[in-house]
């Protein structure tokens, strides 16, 4: 279990980098659909939701399977962390199909954004339980 746990760290940044290249990837679909990046989208959107689970998976390992943790920002982690990986299989079942890019778009991408921002506010948790408080140098 330990060894499980070790690999979170590692499977984390690709699912991050895959949702949030799937957000900016809508955003310049929104403001140009003739761009043609729906195809991108949704590779994205399939890579980034399939790794945030096995992300979330290890996570569980390293924190320990229990529902409340030592810390309020291990938890905060914990749970925001598998927030993001149900959100992210929602994302998958909510991808348009083809190159649509009428209205039907808008619940996709609402959900898209919100997923992005969480996962900053993840990154940023994730830094402070790695690298210590303020591990930004926000503070000072």
């Amino acid at each position: 279990m330990k060894f499980l746990g070790a690999l979170h760290p590692a499977f984390v940044h690709f699912p991050i980098a895959f949702l949030l290249a799937a957000a900016l990837a809508e955003g310049l679909l929104f403001l140009n659909p003739s761009t043609g990046l729906g195809t991108t989208v949704r590779f994205l959107t399939w890579t980034g939701a399939g790794g945030g689970v096995l992300a979330a998976f290890l996570g569980w390992f390293a924190g320990g399977f229990r529902l409340s943790d030592r810390s309020d920002l291990l938890g905060m982690h914990r749970w925001n962390g598998t927030g993001i990986a149900i959100g992210g299989l929602i994302l998958v079942a909510q991808l348009p199909k083809g190159q649509n890019i009428t209205a039907s778009r808008k619940w996709f991408r609402l959900l898209l954004a919100l997923i992005a921002g969480l996962l900053l506010w993840q990154g940023y948790m994730g830094g402070e339980l790695a690298m210590g408080p303020d591990h930004l140098g926000l503070k000072g």
